[in-house]
C-alpha cells in the first residue's frame, strides 16, 4: 500500500507544477514516517504480547501441576481411616508424606503467585479474569486440602496412641498393684487394730477406683486385640493375663493379710480375757497360800478338813496349768507376730506381762510343792479326841484334885520338853542317814559309805582310812575285794543301827512319861495328854522295822 502510494506520488510530480510538486514529496515524507513509526509500536507491542503470552503459559502449566498433585491428594485424604495398627502405620506414612510434598512444592505455589502478580503488572486484571479465577481456586484447594492432611495425620495418630496410652495405663496398674502388695504386707508402727480399720475403709476404696481403671484397660486391651496384627494380639493376651494373675494375688494377699489380723485381734482380746481370768485366780491361790492353817479345834476332822482343801487346792492348780500354758503360748505366738510387736511400746509391755505370769507361777509352784511334801504328816495324824473322850467325861464329873493336877503337868510339861528336843535330835539324824544312803544306793561307789561309817562307828572309820592310805597296788585290790565282798552286811548293819535306836531311846523315855502321867481330870490337860500321846504314836506302830522312807 505504502508503495502504490510512492509510486502515485512519482507520477503526480511528472505532470505537476512546482508548488504541487513539493506538496505532493512533503505528504508522502510525512506518510512514510508515519508508517514506520507504526510499524516500530507494532513490532514493540508484539514483543511485549509474546512475553505476557509466555509468563501465562508457564501460569497454566504450575496450574496444572499443581492440580494434578491436589486431586491425587485429594484422593488419598477422602478414603475411609483404617482400623488395624498395621493399616494405621500404612496410613501414618502417607499423610507424613503428603505433608512433606505440602513443604515441596510450596515454592511452585509462591511463585506461581508470583508470576500472577507480574502479569498483572503488565497487563490490566480484567483481561485475565479467567486466570485469576483459577488461581484462587488452586490456592483455596492447597489450603483446603493442607488442613485435611493435618487433620487425618493428628487423628490416626491418635488412633495409633490407644497402644501406647494402654501400655502406660496397664505399667500404672502394675506398678500400683506391686506397690499396693508391698505396702500391704509390710508392718508399720500401727496398731493392730488401726491396721485392720484402715485395711477396712482406706485399702478397700482404694481397691475400689483401681478395680474400675483395670476394668477399662481390660476393655481397651481386648478391643485392641481384635485390630492388631497377631504378634500384638498374642503380646496383649499375655499381658491381660498376667495383669489378672496380679490382680487375684494382690487380692488373695489383702483377703489374707486380713484375715490374719481379725485372728490376730482376737487373739489379743482372747489373750486379755485370759490374763483377767487368771489374774483373778492367781490372786485367789496366792491369798489361799499366803493364809496361815489355823484348826478351830483338835480333831481329826479339822485335819482332814484342811487336808483335803489343800487337796482340792493342788488339783485347781493342776487343772489350771493348762491355762496357764496357753496362756503363756499366746504370748510366745504374739511376741513373734511382727503386727502386734510392730511397736518398740508394745513388746515391752507384752514381755512384761509374760515375765509377771511366768514368776507368779512359778511362786505358786514352789509354794504348792511345799504343801505337798507336808501332805504326809497331815494325813498320818490320828484323832485327838477318840482317847481324850472318856477323860473329858471323868473330867466333868470330878473337879478335885486340881493342885496335885497342876504339879504332875508342870512335871509332864518339861518331860515333854525334853522329850520333844531328843525327837527333833533324833529326827535331824534320821534325815542325814537318809541322805547319806540314798547318795550310796544311786552312785554305788563303797568309799561313798566312809562318812556313815565314821558317824556311827568312828573306830571303824580311822581304820578304813588308814586302809585307804595304802600305797602298793596289790594291797589296794585286795582291800577292793574285801569291800565288794562285806559291803552288803555292812549297808544291813547300818540301816538295822539306823532303825533300832531312834525306836529303842522312844520306848524308854515313853515308859518312864506313862509312869510319870496321872489320870488327868481337867479337861485342858486331858487334851495336852491326847495331844502329846498324838505325837509319839506314830512311833510305836512300827516295832518291827525301820518306818518307810
Amino acid at each position: 500500500m505504502h508503495k502504490r502510494i510512492c509510486d502515485l506520488g512519482d507520477t503526480l510530480l511528472l505532470h505537476a507544477d512546482t508548488t504541487e510538486a513539493s506538496r505532493i514529496e512533503d505528504t508522502v515524507t510525512s506518510l512514510g514516517q508515519l508508517l514506520y513509526t507504526v510499524i516500530n509500536s507494532s513490532d514493540a507491542q508484539q514483543l511485549h504480547l509474546d512475553s505476557v503470552h509466555q509468563e501465562c503459559l508457564e501460569c497454566e502449566k504450575l496450574i496444572e501441576d499443581l492440580l494434578i498433585w491436589l486431586r491425587s491428594t485429594h484422593i488419598v485424604l477422602h478414603k475411609v481411616i483404617p482400623k488395624t495398627h498395621k493399616e494405621l502405620l500404612i496410613d501414618l506414612a502417607r499423610c507424613q508424606d503428603t505433608l512433606s510434598g505440602f513443604i515441596h512444592l510450596e515454592h511452585k505455589h509462591q511463585q506461581l503467585l508470583a508470576k500472577e502478580k507480574a502479569i498483572f503488572k503488565l497487563v490490566p486484571r480484567e483481561g485475565f479474569n479467567i486466570l485469576h479465577e483459577r488461581i484462587q481456586l488452586l490456592d483455596k484447594q492447597w489450603a483446603e486440602l493442607q488442613q485435611q492432611t493435618v487433620l487425618r495425620e493428628h487423628r490416626v495418630t491418635q488412633d495409633l496412641s490407644r497402644w501406647t496410652t494402654f501400655n502406660e495405663h496397664l505399667k500404672s496398674i502394675m506398678d500400683w498393684t506391686n506397690s499396693f502388695i508391698e505396702e500391704a504386707g509390710s508392718y508399720k508402727d500401727m496398731l493392730v487394730e488401726d491396721s485392720l480399720n484402715k485395711m477396712k475403709s482406706e485399702y478397700k476404696q482404694q481397691l475400689q477406683e483401681k478395680e474400675l481403671e483395670k476394668q477399662e484397660v481390660l476393655l481397651q486391651g481386648r478391643q485392641l486385640i481384635m485390630i492388631s496384627c497377631e504378634s500384638q494380639s498374642s503380646d496383649i493376651e499375655l499381658k491381660l493375663l498376667l495383669l489378672e494373675d496380679k490382680w487375684h494375688k494382690l487380692k488373695d494377699i489383702l483377703v489374707a493379710r486380713q484375715h490374719k489380723l481379725q485372728e490376730t485381734v482376737s487373739v489379743r482380746r482372747q489373750l486379755k480375757i485370759n490374763l483377767k481370768n487368771l489374774n483373778l485366780w492367781l490372786s485367789f491361790v496366792e491369798n489361799q497360800q499366803t493364809t496361815r492353817t489355823s484348826f478351830i479345834k483338835c480333831g481329826l476332822d479339822q485335819s482332814e478338813k484342811k487336808f483335803k482343801e489343800s487337796q482340792e487346792l493342788q488339783l485347781d492348780i493342776q487343772h489350771h496349768s493348762t491355762d496357764v500354758s496357753s496362756v503363756l503360748n499366746l504370748c510366745t505366738v504374739l511376741l513373734r507376730n511382727p503386727d502386734v510387736c510392730s511397736t518398740k511400746t508394745e513388746c515391752i509391755t507384752l514381755q512384761h506381762t509374760m515375765n509377771n505370769l511366768v514368776k507368779r507361777w512359778q511362786n505358786v509352784c514352789t509354794v504348792t510343792l511345799q504343801r505337798i511334801n507336808r501332805s504326809p504328816n497331815m494325813s498320818s495324824t490320828p484323832s485327838f479326841e477318840t482317847p481324850a473322850s472318856p477323860n473329858r467325861e471323868a473330867g466333868r464329873d470330878s473337879r478335885d484334885g486340881q493342885a496335885s493336877a497342876r504339879q504332875d503337868f508342870e512335871k509332864s510339861s518339861r518331860i515333854d520338853i525334853l522329850l520333844h528336843q531328843q525327837v527333833k535330835s533324833l529326827d535331824d539324824c534320821d534325815v542325814k542317814l537318809t541322805r547319806l544312803e540314798s547318795a550310796l544306793s544311786a552312785k554305788g561307789d563303797i568309799q561313798q559309805k566312809q562318812p556313815l561309817s565314821g558317824v556311827l562307828f568312828p573306830a571303824l572309820h580311822i581304820r578304813n582310812q588308814e586302809k585307804n592310805n595304802l600305797d602298793t597296788e596289790p594291797e589296794r585290790s585286795v582291800m577292793a575285794s574285801y569291800y565288794k565282798k562285806h559291803a552288803g552286811h555292812t549297808a544291813l548293819f547300818m540301816r538295822v543301827i539306823r532303825a533300832a535306836l531312834p525306836l529303842y531311846l522312844l520306848f524308854l523315855l515313853l515308859l518312864l512319861l506313862f509312869c510319870l502321867l496321872p489320870v488327868c481330870e481337867d479337861e485342858y490337860q486331858c487334851t495336852f495328854g491326847n495331844n502329846l500321846h498324838h505325837s509319839i504314836s506314830p512311833m510305836l506302830h512300827y516295832t518291827d522295822g525301820a518306818p518307810p522312807t
